[in-house]
């Protein structure tokens, strides 16, 4: 590249050295790394407000005309309802406040089983509504996600967030094979024989033993990720 200035015209020659190709081995370790990071992304990640409320409406068969209905009743006072309004404040903060329901699991009955301890004395009370403590649920997203958007995420559904997960763990595994199976041996250090006895095998700079091979290429991406980790 040359930068010419003025009328004297210097010239400025700028001398980059490209880096250098990386190896297959490398680009292996590359794509396993980043195959693992948009896992641990997943795992973590969370429905939107909109697709929480949708699915947990689903899953109560709750239509939109009955939340709003049980929303009223609750928000205006109408005796008879403490429990309700209790539980519906529990779930909001210690369901959706601290994260923990990140997608809507498709089985009512599991879903019931976990919100019982946030709905104590509720499902009485709401016998007369044809309401149950997944309606609750229900009432708490709709309030959670109008008070506080950014308790949600940015997944439109949990069938959107479940292939995606299955898709990546399929090429994940298939990356830790060809890592285990491809390792060059200058990527190795072969150990020492001292007194009667052999120091394992090691992937070169790490402290990553290669036996088992069947999962080294797992235990060097986990290695090589807690390092990038401890940089950052």
């Amino acid at each position: 590249m040359r930068i010419t200035v003025g009328k004297s015209k210097p010239q400025f020659k700028l001398n980059i050295k490209p880096k250098a190709p990386l190896s297959p081995f490398h680009q292996l370790l590359r794509e396993a790394i980043e195959v693992s990071e948009k896992l641990n992304t997943l795992y973590g990640g969370r429905l939107s407000g909109p697709a929480c409320l949708r699915e947990a409406m689903a899953l109560a068969k709750c239509s939109t005309k009955q939340l709003d209905e049980l929303r009223a009743v609750l928000q205006d006072g109408t005796p008879g309802l403490d429990s309700s309004r209790a539980s519906v404040a529990r779930i909001k903060r210690e369901l959706l406040y601290t994260r923990r329901l990140n997608t809507i699991p498709s089985d009512a009955g599991q879903l019931v089983s976990r919100l019982r301890y946030y709905c104590r004395g509720a499902p009485e009370e709401l016998s007369g509504y044809k309401a149950s403590v997944l309606t609750l649920l229900c009432v708490a997203i709709a309030e959670a996600s109008e008070e506080n958007p950014k308790l949600f995420g940015t997944v439109d559904s949990s069938a959107d967030l479940n292939q995606n997960v299955v898709e990546l763990q399929a090429r994940q595994k298939e990356l830790f094979a060809r890592i285990a199976t491809s390792i060059p041996t200058d990527e190795l250090d072969f150990g020492e024989y001292l007194q009667g006895r052999a120091t394992p095998a090691r992937f070169k700079n790490t402290n990553v033993e290669v036996a088992p091979a069947t999962s080294a290429g797992q235990r060097l991406v986990a290695y090589l990720m807690s390092q990038r980790a401890k940089k950052s």
